[in-house]
């Protein structure tokens, strides 16, 4: 095994270890990373220089694509800046060590355009809200996950893990647990928390899940905690109840929470908390502005 193919595996076990990533982002930055060794024939990090970085951006924009209607296009922008994002975060590791090796900084990221995000607007959230019959359990339940979905901006993994135990009611602050366990705190809106202690005080069983299943299949399996596909499932059927002209998803909800706190002038910091970005780039996507993944030696 090279040298090379040797701190690539202790950058991958960092990865997950210190940084909670996913087998599959990990097998995605193998690859990328494998990528630009075969490419470029290094074998050791001081062989990683600005001209074998420009060569390996060349044979990206020349490498082919996907194949659409029986035709073969090129690589994508955002593709190239997958494979190019992996190498940043493997050079700052290797400097983090101690490691002679090109900056990060001098691994130019090819220019994007971000597609334009689907926002919710506030009447059809009102709509949404209006189409919940809140005389059932059902619909206790579902209008306090709406209102925390509207307040928070949380992902759908994360409403579903939420305990009634998260809750502190004085202070109106919910504990959030995120990926590899990390946890954050959010404000509980006025609204919210209306719903959500009147969707409590009407539950009867003593299940710590903060969203149930309800109706009589609800207890099949022993688990009432309610999944993503239900959450899924019941905002397509308000959205249809509601007369809406599209389905409203969890993910279209939490992009017009993060947009909304942009344009009333949070800083991306906040933001990034708010929402629980390992990045500023997926928060500053928000804003239409495209920044680097990897941190950046100065």
């Amino acid at each position: 095994m090279t040298e090379l193919a040797t701190l690539k595996l202790q950058f991958l076990q960092y990865l997950k270890a210190e940084q909670g990533r996913s087998s599959v982002t990990l097998r995605e930055y193998d690859r990328y990373v494998e990528r630009f060794f075969a490419h470029t024939k290094v074998r050791v990090p001081a062989d990683i220089t600005a001209k074998q970085v420009a060569s390996f951006q060349i044979h990206l924009r020349t490498r082919p694509g996907t194949n659409r209607g029986g035709k073969i296009h090129p690589m994508k922008p955002v593709t190239q800046n997958h494979h190019l994002i992996a190498l940043r975060m493997f050079v700052t590791y290797l400097r983090q060590r101690g490691i002679e090796t090109i900056l990060a900084k001098h691994i130019v990221l090819a220019a994007v355009t971000a597609p334009p995000l689907d926002l919710v607007s506030s009447a059809e959230l009102t709509q949404l809200r209006n189409a919940v019959d809140q005389k059932t359990l059902v619909g206790k339940r579902d209008v306090a996950l709406l209102e925390l979905l509207f307040s928070t901006g949380l992902q759908v993994s994360e409403l579903c893990a939420l305990s009634t135990a998260d809750i502190d009611w004085r202070r109106g602050l919910i504990t959030v647990r995120g990926k590899a366990e990390k946890t954050r705190t959010v404000f509980l809106s006025d609204p919210a928390r209306a719903t959500l202690t009147t969707y409590i005080e009407a539950r009867r069983d003593v299940d710590d899940a903060l969203f149930i299943r309800c109706g009589r299949k609800a207890a099949v399996g022993g688990d009432l905690r309610i999944n993503a596909r239900a959450i899924q499932r019941l905002l397509r059927a308000y959205s249809m109840t509601a007369g809406l002209d599209r389905n409203i998803t969890p993910n279209m909800i939490r992009h017009t929470f993060a947009t909304a706190l942009l344009q009333n002038g949070a800083d991306s910091l906040s933001v990034q908390t708010l929402l629980g970005h390992n990045s500023l780039t997926y928060t500053k996507a928000y804003a239409k502005l495209w920044v680097p993944e990897a941190p950046i030696d100065n």
